[in-house]
């Protein structure tokens, strides 16, 4: 997978998980030889899980889309969404990487306020039958679908989830008025990126974060 936001001033924030060091190695490679590798700013994981990037063949022609100041774009095996000017049709990088990527790929747009509806409809789907049993493990399975993603290096919850830890804490609270209060576990994570004891410093503040907001909201 590869997301990346682009700023204002041309910089990109970007984020990856391949499935290889030697994927690895060469997206390295290729984001160092076009922004250089000091004001770079970028998170890349290796899975051997994850699924050989077909991606990552082509990122030469990605490279100028990392440039677009509001671009925004995530790439999920053979799946493209544009956000922000990259999904502006007088950009023209929808038929770019329709030309660049083929007929395997399937490139779209993703649009913020449609998202942020059909996630308030599905979390509205997920969680309302829950706080009628507030059954401990079907609550819990629920909530670990609100995976949180933090900036690189922050603590604090972005704005994108609000909505799910906003409605997590509804459904704990609806679940503690009928004296069904569940327990849980609220887990944070870094990238493997820089020295164990500040990633695992940065873990528990992710975690406070995540657990605080709930608790706030109820």
């Amino acid at each position: 997978m590869l997301t990346f936001t682009v700023d204002k001033l041309g910089a990109p924030i970007i984020h990856a998980t391949l499935g290889s060091e030697e994927e690895k190695v060469k997206l390295i490679a290729a984001l160092t030889a076009k922004f250089g590798a000091d004001p770079l700013s970028a998170t890349i994981a290796v899975d051997p899980d994850t699924k050989p990037a077909s991606w990552l063949d082509k990122i030469d022609g990605l490279l100028p889309l990392m440039q677009l100041p509001g671009a925004k774009t995530k790439i999920s095996g053979e799946k493209i969404e544009l956000s922000g000017s990259a999904a502006d049709a007088r950009n023209g990088w929808m038929d770019k990487l329709k030309t660049l990527f083929g007929a395997g790929f399937t490139i779209g747009t993703f649009h913020v306020k449609q998202a942020v509806e059909n996630a308030r409809k599905s979390f509205t789907s997920a969680f309302s039958p829950l706080s009628d049993d507030c059954s401990a493990a079907d609550v819990a399975k629920a909530l670990n679908l609100q995976v949180i993603n933090f900036c690189t290096g922050s603590d604090v919850s972005p704005q994108d989830a609000q909505l799910a830890l906003t409605k997590s804490a509804e459904v704990l609270k609806a679940c503690e008025t009928k004296s069904k209060t569940v327990k849980l576990n609220v887990g944070g994570y870094t990238d493997n990126v820089g020295p164990a004891s500040p990633n695992l410093a940065l873990s528990k503040r992710r975690a406070e974060a995540a657990g605080g907001s709930r608790a706030r909201s109820s």
